[in-house]
């Protein structure tokens, strides 16, 4: 999970706030040569190199949608503009259709469950398409992050 504490107050990203140092919701100054709270630091925006542009880390006030483990639950939070952030169960378990139905995939689902209508691979993918929402996994077996 990501701290909260020393975060940006103003997570939306403008290039103004992208561009060298910046101020975390303390007052503290953070930025390429600044680290912040736990010594994390902003990760380069995508596509630069150079290490002046940085994305801001996820405001310390979130709204979740937890325990996300289905294509119903996932559309919902992913079309839902209040939700912030996702967190979802990640394990070993089956596809309750489809090609790869009866095979041991890492699968959404929070135990005892081991069946579910949304992979993983799936769950990444429509919310790197989508964009825009922060997202917290638990990985529930080391199995699911080997796969």
């Amino acid at each position: 999970p990501i701290s909260t504490r020393g975060v940006a107050s103003d997570h939306s990203a403008s290039k103004s706030s992208m561009l060298g140092a910046d101020t975390d919701a303390a007052g503290g100054t953070f930025g390429p040569d600044v680290p912040r709270a736990g010594g994390a630091r902003s990760a380069p925006a995508p596509g630069h190199d150079s290490p002046s542009l940085f994305l801001p880390l996820p405001a310390a006030e979130q709204t979740w949608a937890h325990a996300v483990s289905s294509w119903k639950e996932l559309e919902e939070a992913l079309g839902d503009p209040g939700i912030t952030a996702i967190e979802a169960d990640i394990l070993m378990g089956r596809l309750s259709a489809g090609d790869s139905a009866g095979v041991e995939i890492p699968i959404m689902a929070h135990p005892p469950s081991r069946i579910s209508d949304l992979s993983f691979g799936d769950f990444v993918k429509a919310c790197a398409k989508q964009g825009g929402k922060h997202i917290k996994l638990d990985f529930k077996e080391l199995d699911a992050v080997a796969q």
